[in-house]
């Protein structure tokens, strides 16, 4: 399905950059992976969500990009792999809290969903960002910082 022609639905060759993927603390902590396509010749933000249930998935593509840590607040190798991400458009029903309008999305091809161009609603640094999904999932907080309070 096409959007007007705007950007073709496909899959696509792509990395991330590092330098601009920032953490958005919102009511379910995500981390905001920007994506390049140079075929498209545009990025793209993909949200990946570390729920307890989404954590697992969101690992898995940023392990898929080149992380090989354990810690969320050292992104060092996301930007080292190159991806398939796939491109399409869906719309968001009522049922699903949306408008009913048909949205770009955007993902990484190791699982998952998400895409599209967001903004942080709340920015934060990362060290915070890493102890809160650390608290929600387990996996071990970086050192120094304090517990999240939820």
């Amino acid at each position: 399905m096409e959007n007007d022609g705007k950007i073709k639905v496909g899959t696509y060759k792509a990395r991330c950059i590092k330098d601009e993927t920032v953490p958005d603390d919102t009511e379910r902590p995500r981390l905001l992976v920007m994506v390049d396509v140079p075929d498209l010749k545009q990025k793209f933000t993909v949200p990946l969500y570390f729920t307890e249930a989404a954590a697992p998935h969101s690992f898995s593509r940023l392990r898929a990009c080149g992380w090989t840590g354990s810690d969320l607040s050292d992104l060092t190798g996301i930007d080292a792999n190159e991806i398939d991400i796939k491109v399409f458009y869906e719309t968001w029903t009522a049922a699903n809290g949306g408008d009913g309008k048909e949205r770009l999305k955007v993902e990484i091809l190791s699982g998952g969903t998400g895409g599209g161009i967001f903004k942080p609603k709340t920015p934060t640094d990362l060290k915070s960002f890493a102890a809160k999904v650390a608290a929600i999932t387990g996996t071990p907080a970086p050192a120094g910082v304090p517990k999240p309070t939820f």
